[in-house]
């Protein structure tokens, strides 16, 4: 009977509620106690690991370690003090330095400063006595020496002066070297042949002076002056000083008496046309300021020969 209505109970429905709300309340704690167990075995094993990775030293490795921390705290204090030593040195040789620098690039400006003191001391110098040598002086109406004074003009016409003068120069040096052969070969018979060749030689000298004076580029006032040169040394002009070489020259070689009497006929006109172009060399540059005409008016031919002459027996 008892079984009968146990078995009627478990058909009943509320006793199947009964038993299913039973069950689910089971797996609910069931859940919660492995849960907690899984929490619980998680933090022991994270503080086993903590504690392993701690690994607490005992004492004697304390004390070790101690020691060593001090050994390697002394070691660090003498590096640190050895550091500060070092750079302290180096900030002394860097202060040497500085100063061996310094005092260097003192003296190399104080050299140089007086270096380009020198240097224009001497170009003052310098241009002073270039003054001096250039400045021209005369007679004032008191008799006192004074400068010439220049103008921009006179300078200008000084210097066009001066171009064709030079070319005058040089025709005189090539007059003197034929009037000391002429005198070598008057005095000096056995050595006309060797006079010869000379005369020969100048003959090269005329044709440069000639082609120089052509090349002239000089003021219209100098035109007729310039025409006078090259005509005394033009080798078609029969009374030219260069037709007087050549013939000398010729009538020694050849032992011809007439071609050397034709020569000394042609001497007296380089002679006279020699000593017109430098009369008018000084008339023009007496209208000159700053010119120096001294040597031009002194010069004669025969006092150039004396004065050879002369030095030849000192």
């Amino acid at each position: 009977m008892n079984r009968v209505n146990e078995r009627l109970s478990m058909n009943d429905p509320r006793h199947y509620q009964e038993t299913h709300d039973f069950c689910q309340e089971t797996k609910k704690k069931s859940k919660s106690r492995n849960l907690l167990q899984q929490r619980l075995d998680e933090t022991i094993g994270k503080s086993i690991k903590e504690e392993k990775q701690r690994k607490i030293p005992s004492p004697f490795f304390l004390k070790e370690e101690s020691l060593t921390d001090q050994e390697a705290s002394l070691e660090e204090t003498e590096k640190d003090s050895k550091f500060v030593w070092e750079n302290d040195l180096e900030i002394k040789e860097l202060e040497t330095a500085y100063k061996e620098e310094s005092a260097e690039k003192r003296y190399r400006r104080l050299t140089q400063g007086v270096n380009l003191l020198i240097i224009l001391l001497c170009i003052y110098t310098g241009f002073l006595i270039f003054g001096v040598a250039v400045t021209q002086y005369h007679y004032s109406d008191n008799g006192t020496i004074e400068a010439q004074k220049l103008s921009v003009s006179d300078i200008r016409e000084k210097k066009e002066y001066e171009k064709i003068l030079a070319q005058y120069i040089n025709l005189r040096t090539i007059y003197q070297s034929v009037l000391l052969l002429d005198y070598q070969y008057d005095q000096n018979a056995d050595e006309h042949m060797t006079i010869a060749t000379e005369y020969e030689k100048i003959l090269d000298d005329i044709l440069k002076a000639s082609t120089q004076i052509k090349a002239l580029d000089i003021d219209s006032k100098y035109v007729q002056l310039q025409s006078m040169m090259l005509s005394w040394v033009d080798s078609q002009n029969e009374q030219s000083i260069y037709t007087y070489c050549k013939l000398m020259s010729a009538g020694i070689t050849e032992n011809n008496d007439d071609t050397v009497n034709q020569a000394i006929q042609i001497e007296n006109f380089v002679d006279d046309n020699f000593t017109q172009i430098t009369s008018n060399f000084v008339t023009l540059g007496e209208n000159i300021n700053g010119t120096d005409l001294v040597d031009i008016k002194e010069w004669s031919p025969e006092k150039y020969i004396n004065e050879k002459i002369n030095g030849k027996k000192e």
